[in-house]
């Protein structure tokens, strides 16, 4: 098997869309390339070939990068640091509700003007859609797709709000930039930058979503 796009190596064809999801919900928190680091991306691997769905993984990634947040880590987010969130999760609640990806919404999305309502009309419609046994984690998986769609859009759509948020991040950390250099300080400002756009928008985060999908 070739590597694939996202530095992964040795990923079997039927995973390499849920591998790409998982790294872009990955860099939608911590900014940086679309890679994995050869320990990340064995563990991936494994996951997802033990049957852990991208949503479990999304919001164990979600989950781990609020409390570095509260911390103020100046370590990387990986996936590494996810293990013990996922066997969490995956111990967690069952999810409720099915349905099959709802691809169209998908498409609205990446169309959209306004795009925190498309995502959260595409969020509703994929609720609100034709359930199926055959595949319980394909609402789950749809659903965090809209998600890091939706991030992934809202940093890029402004150039000037990018900065501005860079800005504030800085200056929130100007105590830490002593202990940090080079490319470490700049992803730390990042990570940081990107969380503050985040918060504006409480439902479209992957912990949002996985509380409407299971049962309470």
């Amino acid at each position: 098997m070739e590597p694939a796009e996202n530095g992964v190596a040795d990923v079997p064809e039927t995973l390499r869309l849920q591998v790409d999801e998982v790294v872009g919900h990955l860099v939608s928190l911590r900014g940086g390339g679309h890679f994995l680091s050869s320990r990340d991306g064995r563990l991936l691997v494994r996951w997802l070939d033990s049957g852990v769905s991208v949503a479990v993984i999304a919001v164990a990634l979600d989950r781990v990068a609020q409390r570095r947040r509260q911390r103020r880590s100046r370590t990387p987010l990986s996936l590494d640091a996810c293990r013990g969130e996922v066997k969490k999760l995956e111990k967690e609640r069952a999810i409720r509700v099915v349905a099959a990806p709802a691809v169209p919404a998908v498409v609205t999305l990446e169309r959209a003007t306004d795009p925190e309502g498309e995502a959260l009309s595409a969020l509703d419609a994929l609720f609100a859609g034709p359930r199926s046994e055959e595949d319980p984690s394909a609402l789950a998986d749809a659903a965090m797709a809209v998600v890091r769609r939706f991030q992934e859009r809202i940093w890029e759509a402004s150039a000037q709000v990018r900065t501005a948020l860079l800005a504030e991040a800085e200056a929130e950390l100007q105590d830490m930039k002593a202990l940090l250099e080079g490319d470490d300080w700049s992803r730390t400002v990042e990570e940081v930058a990107r969380d503050r756009l985040r918060r504006r928008y409480p439902r479209l985060s992957a912990s949002a979503v996985w509380d409407r999908l299971v049962a309470p």
